[in-house]
């Protein structure tokens, strides 16, 4: 674990350099990860949160269209929140 928590520092300050930013994610919940985070103010979404049997395909456990929209919508308000996308990407609906 401290080797992770040292490459996330590291790799966010070499980000930062590059005028960029670190975005988490996990697909585990992590206790320890999440309180760096926090602690870091790093974006973090934790993929293990909101899903129902009826998001994943029954055979695989991948998730389904349904469990797609949910990943994406946690990744939205993280990616609005912290306001990551620069507004020259942004769909011209989103600036507005």
């Amino acid at each position: 674990m401290e080797e992770s928590v040292q490459m996330i520092h590291a790799l966010k300050a070499s980000l930062e350099e590059e005028g960029s930013s670190l975005f988490l994610y996990q697909y585990t919940k992590n206790g320890e990860i999440i309180a760096e985070a926090r602690e870091n103010r790093i974006p973090l979404v934790s993929l293990n949160t909101n899903f129902e049997e009826e998001d994943f395909f029954y055979k695989d456990g991948h998730w389904n269209e349904s469990g797609c929209k949910k990943v994406a919508h946690q990744f939205y308000q993280i990616i609005t929140k912290y306001n990551l996308v620069p507004d020259t990407y942004k769909p011209d609906f989103i600036n507005n």
